[in-house]
């Protein structure tokens, strides 16, 4: 399923890419438990893309790691 057609987003909601098995995998792994759709997107997109470093004021991504293991840098702090 694709619900938009522009970046990395396109590529995680798309069941037949192997990013997507990632997308899900974070959901139902990473704390807090049940993690949402949108975040665990955005968390498999920075793995794919090597990003560490994200903007957001959602508080619980400062909880979230990498590969289930590395913090993201979040700004602001």
């Amino acid at each position: 399923m694709i619900l938009c057609d522009t970046g990395a987003l396109v590529a995680l909601l798309n069941a037949g890419d192997s990013a997507h098995a990632r997308c899900v995998q974070a959901a139902a792994h990473l704390p807090p438990e049940p993690l949402n759709f949108a975040d665990a997107s955005i968390v498999a997109a920075a793995e794919v893309l090597g990003i560490k470093t994200l903007f957001s004021l959602d508080s619980d991504f400062h909880i979230y790691r990498l590969y289930g293991r590395e913090p993201f840098t979040i700004v602001p702090e």
